[in-house]
């Protein structure tokens, strides 16, 4: 709808006793989808009937000492609006300049007032039309008075949708998604969401959204579809959507896998309990055994590749010290027969020669 909006200088010397607002509807326009909306002056409001296409009413404001004749007439593309103040005694205008329905606006808003209405676009009318508004206001006899001019462009084809999500499957559950759009007359303001987990219908997730980035929160081992609907700013919602789908990792318990901890009280007996579970997984008994010490870990990582290709056992040592080996001394005495060869692995230094000992008595002891 359209207001048009005047004021009666403050500097004025009397009060306003007729306001006429005159307008022309753009071309654009359907005159006959044209309706009177409220007018008013000071904080006087007064609505037309509901539906009338023009309206005449001699209108009394509560506690006024005037009545106020009003007139919103059509002709053709041309509209007037016709305030005229009436002395209630006479019902004539009165003949006193003091006497007027609006006031200098010395004291807002006793001197401002409206007129509004409302009208539809012709038919057949492209997307993207320009239609102007402007209006002349005539304060009794005085010049008119032309307002601003008023521009609106129909967007008339509502946005296209534009949704990206994580790669699926996503192993984490919290996932992001950018909205985006395209609406080359008004452009795109904002989206609604709608989510569906499995193979539940769409929910709609809020309101309206003006931030572009959307997150939330999935079930694991679940399929989720994320729809974005564009609006696009005359309010235009692309009724399709573009849809985004995330298949979610489901949790290692959820798998039904069974999750064991392999661990002993220390390093070097946790690494004695890794080469046991090897063995009851159906790896056998070793060919051949590493010893890494557990001091300086990145020499049994670097060994890790080759002690599986050899199908070998990794051991870490105490590199100083013998009782604190003594786990996998006793490992290494236990599965001595399937042992073929012995290795050391990292400098001279890693493993002391009390160690060493130790593992070659372990051995002989077999």
């Amino acid at each position: 709808g359209y207001t048009v909006r005047f004021e009666n200088d403050p500097e004025a010397t009397f009060p306003a006793a007729e306001v006429t607002v005159t307008h022309t509807l753009d071309a654009d326009l359907d005159p006959a989808t044209f309706r009177p909306g409220a007018v008013g002056w000071d904080d006087v409001v007064a609505e037309p009937p509901p539906g009338a296409a023009e309206w005449r009413e001699r209108f009394t404001p509560e506690g006024a000492d005037i009545a106020v004749d009003i007139a919103v007439t059509r002709d053709g593309h041309d509209v007037t609006w016709r305030l005229s103040t009436i002395d209630p005694a006479t019902g004539a205008p009165p003949e006193d300049p003091e006497i007027g329905l609006l006031p200098p606006n010395v004291a807002a808003p006793e001197g401002e007032g409206f007129v509004r209405f409302t009208v539809e676009p012709a038919g057949g009318v492209a997307d993207g039309t320009v239609v102007d508004a402007q209006a002349s206001i005539v304060f009794d006899v005085n010049e008119p008075i032309v307002t601003n001019t008023w521009t609106n462009t129909f967007d008339l084809t509502p946005p296209t949708s534009a949704v990206t999500g994580p790669e699926s499957p996503s192993a984490t559950n919290a996932l992001a998604f950018d909205l985006g759009g395209f609406d080359d007359v008004s452009g795109v303001a904002g989206w609604r969401i709608e989510v569906a987990t499995g193979d539940a219908e769409l929910v709609t997730v809020g309101g309206r959204r003006e931030d572009p980035a959307f997150a939330l929160t999935a079930p694991r081992g679940q399929r989720v579809r994320v729809r974005a609907r564009a609006v696009d700013g005359a309010g235009n919602l692309d009724p399709d959507g573009a849809v985004a789908e995330v298949e979610v990792a489901a949790a290692v318990a959820e798998l039904g896998v069974a999750v064991d901890r392999i661990a002993g009280p220390d390093r070097y007996a946790t690494a004695v309990a890794v080469a046991d579970a090897a063995a009851v997984d159906g790896a056998g008994a070793p060919a051949m055994t590493w010893l890494a010490t557990g001091l300086n870990f990145p020499d049994a990582l670097a060994a890790g590749p080759a002690v599986a290709a050899s199908r070998g056992q990794l051991l870490l040592v105490d590199g100083h010290q013998v009782a604190g080996s003594q786990p996998v001394v006793d490992r290494i005495a236990a599965t001595q027969p399937g042992i073929a060869v012995l290795r050391l692995v990292g400098g001279t230094g890693a493993i002391s020669a009390e160690v060493k000992a130790a593992v070659r008595a372990a051995l002989a002891s077999g």
